[in-house]
């Protein structure tokens, strides 16, 4: 692959994208081999942080088979390896994050910015929508606007501009109860904001020149909108940018302002930059394009890659629409498009007819084509390529029958496409929800008697639960039918992004420990905990307070506490009295680990099934509360929002219920980017239509002629929709790309559910007859009652209360638990905690004196202001601003900081150690890393007195342990200690040859 040009790569599904894109990566590495440093010049931006994971999990394996095999530079790979740790291979927000933070002196945030949680959302959407009505009543009744005095100046000026646009619209009072009057008014600001808020800025209402009365009171309606939706986003910007919080929306706006009004910025990122690669190019938006086009220039070169047939993220702002019209414009400035459409995923009956549906049903818009109304390169581009998709999976036939097997759902099927029919429903308009998950129960236990080709072992076996997944349109209104049906039919299953995880026994035991703590005498709470895991009660246990709960008006607590000598569960009942006292003192992450240490809560968990999921959702549920305290410290606050959360849901099945053997159960968007050995597709009962409530679109102003951005409230465009061609073709297509995305995950088969109404009617408005209307011939259709009826046996779990072999189990404290360590941690008087999975120290914060809070938290606000300065002159202006920081611009130091060949800050480091036959990994947080010829110095900044020598002599063992994570990447050659408490000082260390000695003693005497 060329390097020196841009590329783009239109990738269908199970094509290698990810492959392709590795392997660029790579390329660059190898033409750039001699330059140690090129990671630096390399910017990968992916859709999801556990993307963009696995994308440099493989780019490092890729890596490491050069360091095998490229000899002659193997000392230079080793390097590029150590840098690619610092790496910017990211997601489009921690990207603009990182933007926003390097250059925070030429914004109004505050370097602390958070960026905002669902709680604070929640809270603010809310908050700002409330003070918005009030800002309109007063405008109504022509009173002062009180509700914004609060704000800041550059704020309320703007605001204020909004307003008097407002009172400009003729009946503007008649206006504002039209526009209030709209049925489901506050959901419909609310999506401006979510997902508008930027074509709404850029947008204007249509100016019809009908002298109809009834369009122009439409057109001021529109107006009117508009500006009170604009005076919502600003209140918002009041509430949360305006206090250093930011939503994703937020972050790369910030950054796009950056790059748009600061020229010194904007060259900075053009220059930094050699190659800027855009994966998942098909869910792009607007802000996020604008933020690359200005940072590609003829000097650096732009990869694109993505599938126009998987833009399935309208909902969230993703516009499907910039994809074609860069097709377009890469085609016309720099040559042809290439296409990726060799299948490696699927059987070539699957390719085939995905194919065949991808033609003549989801990406045939020949309807739109003979209106003659939307754009031609929109319909060109959107429309089914001719160079269709060929499948190069073909694995070996099974020994035993000598051919491919295909999964027989009835004994006459032929075919790995099915359609099978639930039982017959008589109004269509009823849910189809029961009766399609009663086929796909029936239906999974019959494929659990065929055999599946196991990709891993190249050999076919008996079929597996994981093997299936079960993908819906929407999860709501199927998830209490897949509960009742599954269970029933002992099928194991997981539905991804339900509160399955926050049902695990383990989980639901420290909620109700949290609720219980928040409130010991609410009844419910405090039995749902004595049922739980915490108590493991044994009801013969309590029988004696639970008759005497009956007939006292004390509260359940109340009662136990009475008991507290004759019960079992002195322990758990004594924690509860002491934190639920100290709940305003300690944090709630506290006050967990602690009852958890005192009641031996861990022991417990070898009493489940699988011990080892179990505590690792144990500490991922701990580290989640840690989190959420970064907003809130009150239980009752950190409570509500584990009620409306599913944040864990990705990581949690990274570690146990996704390599456990269940059904997956998941929305067609939550597979993208998966595969699955046999698909079960569902939920697609929904008519076909245009949900949109507000249409945005691009139209050429008869009077300019020039192309503009305009919108208009749904019901104002009955006569007018051909204006809107482009976006209701946007919009009603959504569902045919996820469609497309749904057929495409699985391996081996594929099996579509279509409700059975009556005489199968192949109706074209409802979205399951994209598969059903299809004359591809090599479909088994299938009924209901056709399947025969098979039996699972369910595999009973250990019960709580029956006796367990100990040696069944393993001691969970000598699990191999990879634990990271901070060279603080090492120096620390605690004890070691072995049983704790993952723990990480931030350095910086461990470093300080032991003063007051007051004097630690300024120390760690100076470290993060001192990661931006990019020139001395910086730095001054820097320190002219912060009266507590030295004044070592002048010294030497400060030329190595900014004149170094490499020089960077906040320099992260991970490097494992085996001591004792145990894996540990150290990682580290360098202040200021800095290169020059191979040779290597680390800085480290601290505020403090430098007078106490035990303490000085903790800095340097911090110092020696840097100089070790970072010796593969050069020669540690100097070290400093600079003092930035009010008048600078700087201590120097040179490497101690025996450093490593030390440091396996340090961890032997934890």
């Amino acid at each position: 692959m060329k390097m020196n040009k841009n590329h783009f790569y239109s990738a269908s599904a199970g094509t290698g994208k990810t492959y392709t894109i590795t392997h660029y990566y790579l390329d660059i590495l190898k033409s750039n081999v001699t330059d140690t440093n090129i990671t630096d010049k390399i910017i990968a931006v992916t859709f999801t942080k556990k993307a963009a994971a696995e994308m440099k999990e493989r780019i490092s394996q890729l890596i490491d088979e050069e360091i095998e095999t490229d000899s002659e530079n193997q000392q230079n790979w080793r390097q590029i390896k150590n840098a690619l740790s610092r790496a910017q291979i990211t997601t489009i927000d921690s990207f603009s994050s990182n933007l926003i933070k390097e250059n925070i002196l030429y914004t109004a945030l505050d370097n602390l910015f958070q960026i905002m949680n669902n709680l604070q959302e929640n809270s603010n959407t809310k908050k700002a929508l409330n003070t918005m009505y009030k800002t309109i009543y007063a405008i109504y009744e022509e009173k002062e606007t009180t509700t914004i005095n609060n704000f800041k100046k550059s704020r309320k000026e703007k605001i204020k501009k909004i307003i008097q646009e407002i009172t400009k619209i003729p009946n503007y009072k008649e206006q504002i109860k039209t526009v209030l009057q709209i049925k489901d008014i506050d959901d419909l600001f609310n999506e401006i904001l979510r997902k508008y808020r930027y074509e709404i800025e850029q947008s204007k209402a249509l100016n019809t020149l009908s002298n109809d009365e009834d369009k122009i009171t439409q057109n001021q309606t529109n107006q009117m909108f508009k500006q009170m939706a604009l005076l919502y986003i600003q209140i918002y910007r009041a509430l949360t940018v305006d206090q250093n919080i930011l939503d994703f929306f937020e972050l790369k706006y910030q950054s796009l302002k950056l790059l748009e009004t600061k020229p010194e910025v904007l060259q900075k990122y053009q220059n930094q930059y050699k190659y800027i690669i855009i994966d998942e190019f098909q869910d792009t938006d607007e802000l996020q394009l604008r933020i690359f086009e200005n940072i590609h220039t003829q000097n650096n070169y732009i990869f694109y890659v993505g599938d126009k047939k998987q833009s399935i993220y309208r909902f969230r702002g993703a516009d499907i629409s910039i994809f074609s019209r860069s097709m377009t414009e890469f085609t016309q400035k720099y040559g042809q498009i290439q296409s990726l459409n060799t299948n490696y995923r699927s059987f070539k009956e699957i390719v085939d007819y995905a194919n065949h549906i991808s033609k003549n049903n989801l990406f045939n818009f020949s309807d739109y084509e003979e209106k003659d109304l939307c754009s031609k390169d929109l319909l060109t581009n959107m429309g089914f390529i001719p160079d269709k998709e060929i499948s190069d999976f073909n694995p070996k036939p099974d020994i035993q029958t000598q051919n491919q097997n295909i999964i027989k759902i009835t004994a006459n099927d032929k075919y790995r496409i099915k359609n099978i029919y639930t039982p017959e429903l008589e109004n269509r308009n009823n849910s189809t929800a029961k009766e399609e998950v009663k086929t796909i129960a029936k239906t999974i236990k019959r494929i659990m008697k065929n055999k599946i080709y196991d990709k891993k072992q190249e050999k076919y076996r008996n079929a597996q639960f994981k093997d299936i997944a079960v993908l819906l349109r929407r999860i709501s209104g199927y998830e209490e039918y897949i509960k009742k049906y599954f269970e029933k039919e002992n099928i194991n299953y997981y539905i991804v992004g339900s509160k399955m995880f926050y049902e695990k026994p383990e989980i639901k035991s420290l909620i109700s420990l949290l609720k219980i703590i928040d409130n010991p005498n609410n009844d419910f709470d405090f039995f749902s905990s004595v049922v739980s895991l915490f108590f493991t009660t044994k009801l013969s246990d309590i029988n004696d307070i639970l008759k005497e709960v009956q007939n006292s008006r004390k509260s359940i607590y109340e009662i136990f506490q009475n008991h507290v000598e004759k019960t079992p569960y002195k322990k758990q009942l004594d924690s509860i009295k002491k934190y639920s006292e100290l709940k305003t003192i300690l944090k709630p992450s506290k006050i967990l680990n602690k009852i958890i240490e005192e009641t031996k809560f861990k022991e417990k968990l070898k009493l489940l099934e699988n011990p080892e999921s179990a505590y690792a959702n144990l500490s991922k549920f701990l580290q989640q509360i840690k989190e959420y305290e970064e907003t809130t410290v009150e239980i009752s606050e950190i409570i509500e929002l584990l009620n409306n959360t599913t944040e864990v849901v990705e990581e949690e099945l990274s570690t146990s219920s996704y390599n456990d053997n269940t059904v997956k159960v998941m929305s067609i968007h939550q597979s993208k980017g998966l595969e699955f050995p046999v698909v079960i597709t569902g939920a697609l009962s929904k008519k076909i239509e245009v949900d949109a409530r507000i249409y945005f679109d691009k139209h050429k102003n008869k009077e300019t002629q020039k192309e503009e951005k305009i919108f208009s409230l749904e019901e104002f465009i009955k006569e007018e929709k051909d204006i809107y061609a482009d976006f209701e073709l946007l919009e009603i297509s959504e569902i045919r790309r996820l469609i497309y995305v749904a057929i495409t995950r699985p391996s081996q088969a594929l099996i579509n559910i279509i409700p059975n109404h009556k005489n199968k009617t192949k109706d074209p408005e409802y979205q399951y007859t994209y598969l059903q209307n299809t004359d591809y011939p090599k479909i088994d259709t299938i009924d209901f009652e056709q399947i025969p009826d098979e039996k699972i046996e369910k595999q009973q779990p250990v019960k709580t209360d029956q006796k367990i072999n100990q040696e069944n189990f393993k001691d969970l404290k000598t699990q191999e638990y990879r634990k990271y360590i901070s060279p603080s941690y090492l120096k620390e008087k605690e004890e070691f905690e072995k049983d704790i999975e993952i723990e990480e120290i931030n350095t910086q914060e461990l470093f300080y004196e032991e003063t007051s809070e007051d004097l630690i938290n300024e120390g760690i606000r100076l470290h993060e202001k001192l990661e931006h300065p990019q020139n001395k002159q910086q730095l001054k202006q820097l320190i002219k601003k912060e009266p507590n920081l030295a004044d070592f611009s002048e010294l030497q130091i400060t030329e190595k900081i900014y004149n170094s060949q490499t020089s960077i800050p906040e320099a992260e480091f991970k490097k494992s150690i085996t001591v004792d036959s145990k894996k540990y990994i150290l990682t580290g947080i360098i202040d200021r890393l800095i290169i020059n010829q191979g040779n290597i110095e680390v800085i480290d900044y601290k505020y403090s007195d430098l007078k106490h020598q035990n303490q000085i002599e903790n800095y340097k063992f911090q110092i020696q342990l840097y100089f070790w994570l970072v010796k593969d990447l050069g020669t540690p050659t100097k070290g400093y200690i600079l003092k930035i408490k009010n008048t600078p000082e700087i201590i120097e260390i040179s490497p101690d040859p025996n450093f490593e000695n030390k440091l396996v003693e340090a961890i032997k005497n934890r």
